[in-house]
């Protein structure tokens, strides 16, 4: 009762608007990954990614909106398919 008196509900654990806010804010840094590499493969510009424990420079060859995928090419010419859901961040090569 204690969290619905302060407009909380509490579920398995979770307070749920504290759920809601981490939701909320993945959603938008994911929208602003998705728009910086529709920006960087239209442009074609070499952007700085970082997913999991890699980060490196690359050009973004194909996007996947549908399974969630993108093709990027490294610096050696290597083509690495990787989730983007994976992708940290991604800076525009120019920026850094």
């Amino acid at each position: 009762m204690e969290y619905q008196d302060r407009g909380m509900l509490k579920y398995q654990g979770f307070i749920l608007s504290e759920h809601h806010d981490a939701l909320e804010s993945n959603v938008e840094k994911q929208t602003n990954i998705r728009q910086r590499l529709t920006n960087a493969f239209k442009n074609q510009q070499v952007v700085q990614i970082q997913y999991g424990m890699n980060k490196e420079y690359a050009r973004i060859r194909e996007i996947d909106y549908i399974m969630e995928k993108v093709v990027i090419m490294d610096e050696d010419n290597i083509e690495k398919i990787i989730s983007i859901e994976e992708i940290e961040t991604l800076v525009y090569k120019e920026e850094i």
